[in-house]
This record gives structure tokens, C-alpha cells and sequence, in this order.
């Protein structure tokens, strides 16, 4: 038996398109012829024979960015539509076939099956891309044809612009402030009044947009016209329409041309140290004192403004002096629009510096001394010497510029009135007067010596007993006599200068000074029988002068030989009974002196008592105490005629 099969080959064509399906079946029917041999021994034969397919179809084809397509029907294959917006620039197809045999060209350009092409780039408007499938028979083909359509671009923008002034010399146009709108930007932007026109150059985002400026076309990037300005608002319009022809835009700028109060030329005597400030110019420099003058000179740009000195009207082309004060002088020139809504200040600062003036016309002392001149460098020197009984003087400057300032001994001092008092050693005082000028800087000093005499003088000189007082030159001589009971004489005295020293009959006496005040000084002097001279000699501190006072005390012992204890004693140190006196006993210097307390405990006990050298002060030369106030009992021994006498008694200490 013998078996025949018949295969049958169906071929489908897939594509998308909207997304419908459309199916195209080709049936071909082979037929086979068997020839059999009747009566013959029966054989079964398969043949298999190998065959090409003539598949040419896709199963699929995508594009990358994917885009929308509509199908149109052609002969033998599909055609299809599409379109995208401007911002896709290039393309990329991967078709995919249904037989893996089959072999694919996109645009000529063998594509894998499945793979992408190369990125196809888009022009604008229709853009033909070809896929072409090869069946694996290499006869059979199937082309698919897609169209797409760029659209053109609706960019309508500006991506600069900037002004060209046509003034010369002049381009300080100030920069532009955006205020967005609605679908478009306002601009504003300020010149000057010297700009007459101006030129704009407004640059597309697409090289592809038109460009009007006022309604007059302009190449992008390339300027305009001169765009005439008049004082005030100008409305520049720029329209930018895109490719599309259809999306077009409005950038408008205000340009305001403002009025001129401006200076073409200012100048000054001479000219200061320019410095900018917001519209305007400021000078400022100094000038020396003798300079009082200053000349301004202007020009306006535009003649009909009105221009203003310090406030006062002023023409162009004139010159204006102006007396300059001393210190700060601010001269100030305001220049009006001639429609009067804005001005220009021009301010010059000028410091006259003040007078370097520090001389003095005179300097008086009071009391008055006459002073002998001598030159120094740059200042006066000037000497003077004053006698003691001038302890201060006054000094009065009176300066040459009354605005001078004075100090005398660093303290501040008005010119022609008298300084305090000021106090004046023995010896050298230098007094110093500074005067400076109204410059503050400039000074000059005047030095004053002024040497006060030392003294040898006293003033106060008294004794304890009345004597007699005999003027003598330079010094005071004293003469008297006393009764022989007067054993010794005190004397009180006070030295004119503490610095000077004091000897009485060659014993020195320091000045006592309580408080910083000369006190009193007291000597008590023992007299013998007779004559006595005592000498107070008064030596100045620096030894250059002397004055000696002298006393001759003459003692009348003719009539008695009494030794006499005075009972009464107060050592307060106030020069007055400070000493236990026993008058008559430097007569007798063969004496012991004995002093006891109430007690009976022994106070005091020396030989020789003289009232001067060997005297009872109130202190125990047994103790070296001094005693307390009360009553003190003593006994004194003494020869007087050859004879041992004994006499006792009481004192009484009071303080």
C-alpha cells in the first residue's frame, strides 16, 4: 500500500496599524502525482523535499521616542502617517519579523531583527523612512513606509538683548529691571538726557524666529534702527514670532529719558581730591590760613537749567569768588532741570586750616619783677630774681591771636587774664608759658626763671626781762640791765625762712615747725655777773648771707647774792617756764641739786646746776621718765662766801 501527503503552506502578514489586524492568506496547493504498477510487487515511497521560505512579513515595528502613527493601505504593503512635536529632533526603528529567516534595511541600512537602528535624524516637516523585509527565498519582499511630520518650532522668545547708545562717549545706559507679564516680560530701563536715540539688538532663542522691533523687522543679533527718544517714557515694543508662524510674543521696555541738570565743566581755584557719590561729585581739600579766597567757575549742559551757588542765582561763564572761614567751608552748586523736577548737588568741602599764630604780645608778673630777656630757639627765656618777702606771683599772657590757647605751668590760662597764684621756692622757680595756635599744632614756650632771695632775717626776737632796742644797720642791736637776782635770760625768737639756721652764743637752735607752720624757738641764756653779750647769728640756707643780733645784758650783782628757786614749772615745749630757773646760782657753780617726788623717791640729782647745759626739764635723769604733773620737793647746796649753804623747798610741775 501506498500512502500520498499533501502539505499545504499558509503565509500571514502582521502588522499594526491604529490597531487593527488585517490578515492576507496566499493557499497553494501542490499536487503530487504517484504512478503505480498494477500486478507489481506493492513499495511505499516517502520523498521530503527541502524548501525556501517566502515569508516577507513583520510580526512587529516600534520607533524610540514612540510615537503615535495612522495606517493607510497600499499595494503589497502598509503605508502609515505619524507626527511629533519639534523637540524630537532623531529617530530610532526596531522591526521584528516573523520569519527569524526573513532579512531587514531601514532607510538602506541592514537592521538585526529585533535590534535598533541608528538614530535617523528629523527635518522638519515629512520624513520618509523605508523598512524593507527580504523573505529567506531571497525573491519575496514586503516594504512598509512610514511618514513622519516634524512639526516647526513655537519658540517665541528672546535669549538676550542689549541697547547701543548712539550718543558717543556715552554708554552708560543703566541696566534693564524685568517685571514679568502675563506670556510676555515688561522691561524699564533709565538714560540720560544726552541720549537722543538709541539702538536696540535683540537676539531669538530660535535662529528660526522673526524678529520686529516697533513693528520694523530686525535681523537677530543685529541692531535696530536709531530708536528716537523724547524726554520722559519711550515704549520700545519687541514682537518675536516662532517658526510656526503662529506663536508670537511681546517683550516691551519703558525708556525713560530723563531731564539734564547736569555740569558739563565745574572748577574750582583749586581743584580738591574728587571723589564720587550717587549723581554727583564731591571735592574736598585744605587750604592754608592767608588763603580766604575761593573762585567757581560752571557750564551747564543744557542752558536751560538754572544753576545755584550756596543759594544764590548764577549765570554761566562768570566768575564767583567766596570768602572762605577759618575751619570747614562747604561750597555747593545745585543745578535745576529746566522743568524743575530734578537737581544735581556739586559739593566742594574746603578746610582753612587755622592761624599758626603762638607768639605773645607781653607777659606781666604781679607783684612786678623785671625780667631780662634772652633768645632760644624758637621760644624766650627770660630771668628774673625777686626779693624773700615775694613767696608768689601772678603771670598775665596776652597773646598775639586772641583765639591762641595758654597754659602757665600746664594749667589753662585766658589771654590777658591773670594766672593763680603761684608759689615760689627759695632758689630757682621756673615758670613756663606755652602758647598754641588756633592750628592746634603750633606752639611756642616761654620760660620764666625767676630766683627768689634767701633770708637771714628774724622775725620776732623777745626776751624775758626788759631791755632796751638800739636800731643797727642790716641787724638790731639790744642794750640793758637786769637785777643780780636775774641768773639767766630767755629768748624767743622766730626765723623769717625755715630754711635758714640759727646760733645762739655759738649754740645751734633748730627752726620748730608743727604742722608745716614756723613755730617759735626759745634759748635761755645764764648770765654772770656783769656783762654779758648774747649773739644770735641768722644764716641763710645756701650760706650767703648773715645777720647777727646782738644783745649786751649787763647783771647788777652789787647789791645781793640771793639764790632765788623759782617754783613754778610746765615743760609743754611752748618756750615759757619749760626749765626749773634758779636765778643767782651760775654765781655760786659749786651747787648739787637734789629733786624728790612726794614719795621721797629721787627724781633728780646733778652738780653744777647752770640753768642752761645742767637744768631739770621735768625728766628724771635717774629714769630718763618725765614726771607727772604735782609737787616735787628739792635741796639745794651750794658756797657762797667761802661757806656751805643749804637751802630746800618745793616746785610744782604743771603742763
Amino acid at each position: 500500500m501506498r500512502t500520498n501527503t499533501l502539505p499545504t503552506s499558509n503565509a500571514f502578514l502582521k502588522v499594526l496599524g491604529n490597531g487593527k489586524l488585517v490578515l492576507l492568506t496566499i493557499a497553494v496547493f501542490l499536487g503530487f502525482i504517484n504512478t503505480a504498477t498494477a500486478s507489481l510487487t506493492t513499495k511505499t515511497k516517502t520523498v521530503n523535499k527541502a524548501r525556501v521560505s517566502s515569508v516577507a512579513t513583520l510580526n512587529s515595528l516600534t520607533f524610540s521616542p514612540t510615537i503615535t502613527r495612522a495606517t493607510v493601505s497600499g499595494p503589497d504593503f502598509r503605508d502609515y502617517v505619524a507626527s511629533v512635536p519639534y523637540s524630537v529632533n532623531s529617530v530610532t526603528v526596531t522591526p521584528v519579523t516573523t520569519d527569524a529567516a526573513a532579512t531587514v534595511t531601514v532607510n538602506t541600512v541592514s537592521v538585526t531583527s529585533g535590534t535598533a537602528s541608528a538614530a535617523i535624524p528629523l527635518a522638519l516637516g515629512n520624513n520618509t523612512i523605508t523598512t524593507v523585509v527580504t523573505a529567506q527565498d531571497g525573491v519575496t519582499t514586503l516594504t512598509y513606509s512610514i511618514v513622519i511630520t516634524r512639526q516647526a518650532s513655537d519658540v517665541a522668545t528672546l535669549s538676550s538683548f542689549h541697547f547701543n547708545p548712539s550718543h558717543a562717549g556715552n554708554n552708560d545706559v543703566s541696566n534693564p529691571v524685568l517685571v514679568p507679564g502675563p506670556d510676555y516680560k515688561d522691561y524699564t530701563a533709565t538714560v540720560g538726557n544726552y541720549f537722543t536715540s538709541i539702538t536696540l539688538t535683540p537676539t531669538a532663542s530660535d535662529p528660526a524666529a522673526t524678529i520686529t522691533v516697533n513693528g520694523t523687522a530686525v535681523t537677530s543679533g543685529t541692531a535696530s534702527g536709531a530708536l528716537p527718544l523724547v524726554v520722559g517714557d519711550n515704549t520700545i515694543t519687541i514682537a518675536v514670532t516662532a517658526p510656526d508662524g503662529i506663536t508670537v510674543k511681546n517683550y516691551v521696555i519703558t525708556l525713560t529719558r530723563l531731564t539734564e541738570e547736569r555740569l558739563q565743566l565745574l572748577s574750582f581755584s583749586n581743584e580738591g581730591n574728587r571723589v564720587a557719590g550717587p549723581d554727583y561729585r564731591d571735592y574736598a581739600r585744605t587750604e592754608p590760613y592767608l588763603d580766604s579766597v575761593e573762585v567757581v567757575y560752571f557750564r551747564p549742559v543744557d542752558p536751560a537749567s538754572t544753576v545755584k551757588i550756596n543759594g544764590v542765582a548764577a549765570s554761566p561763564g562768570v566768575h564767583y569768588p567766596i570768602a572762605l572761614n577759618v575751619d570747614t567751608n562747604t561750597i555747593r552748586v545745585v543745578v535745576t532741570s529746566s522743568n524743575g523736577l530734578n537737581s544735581k548737588t556739586y559739593a566742594e568741602v574746603i578746610t582753612r586750616r587755622k592761624p599758626a599764630i603762638a607768639t605773645l604780645k607781653s607777659l606781666r608778673f604781679s607783684p612786678a619783677i623785671t625780667s631780662n630777656t634772652v633768645s632760644g630757639p624758637d621760644f624766650r627765656d627770660y630771668v628774673a630774681s625777686v626779693p624773700y618777702s615775694v613767696s608768689s606771683v601772678t603771670v598775665t599772657p596776652v597773646t598775639t591771636d586772641a583765639l591762641a590757647t595758654v597754659t602757665v605751668n600746664t594749667i589753662a590760662v585766658a589771654t590777658g587774664t591773670a594766672s593763680a597764684a603761684i608759689p615760689l621756692a627759695v632758689g630757682d622757680n621756673t615758670i613756663t608759658t606755652v602758647v598754641t595756635a588756633q592750628d592746634g599744632i603750633t606752639t611756642l614756650t616761654y620760660s620764666t626763671v625767676i630766683t627768689r632771695q634767701a633770708s637771714a632775717t628774724l622775725n620776732r626776737l623777745s626776751f624775758s626781762e626788759t631791755v632796751a632796742q638800739v636800731p643797727g644797720p642790716d641787724f638790731k642791736d639790744y642794750a640793758g640791765t637786769v637785777s643780780g637776782t636775774v641768773t639767766s635770760i630767755t629768748l624767743t625768737f622766730r626765723l623769717t625762712d625755715s630754711d635758714a639756721t640759727v646760733k645762739v652764743n655759738g649754740v645751734d637752735y633748730p627752726p620748730v615747725i608743727v604742722g608745716g607752720v614756723l613755730m617759735n624757738s626759745t634759748a635761755m641764756v645764764p648770765l654772770s655777773a656783769g656783762s654779758d653779750t648774747i649773739s644770735v647769728v641768722v644764716t641763710s640756707f645756701d650760706n650767703s648771707l648773715t645777720n647777727t643780733y646782738k644783745a649786751v645784758i649787763t647783771r647788777d650783782t652789787s647789791g645781793s647774792e640771793a639764790i632765788i628757786v623759782h617754783e613754778n614749772l610746765s615743760p609743754n615745749g611752748d618756750g615759757i617756764g619749760d626749765r626749773l630757773v634758779i636765778d643767782g646760782i651760775t654765781n655760786h657753780p659749786d651747787n648739787k641739786l637734789t629733786i624728790i617726788n612726794r614719795g621721797g623717791a629721787l627724781v633728780y640729782q646733778i652738780k653744777g646746776y647752770d640753768n642752761i647745759t645742767r637744768v631739770f626739764d621735768g625728766s628724771s635723769n635717774i629714769t630718763g621718765k618725765l614726771q607727772r604733773a604735782g609737787t616735787y620737793f628739792y635741796s639745794l647746796d651750794y658756797s657762797a662766801g667761802g661757806k656751805l649753804k643749804h637751802k630746800t623747798g618745793f616746785i610744782v610741775i604743771k603742763y
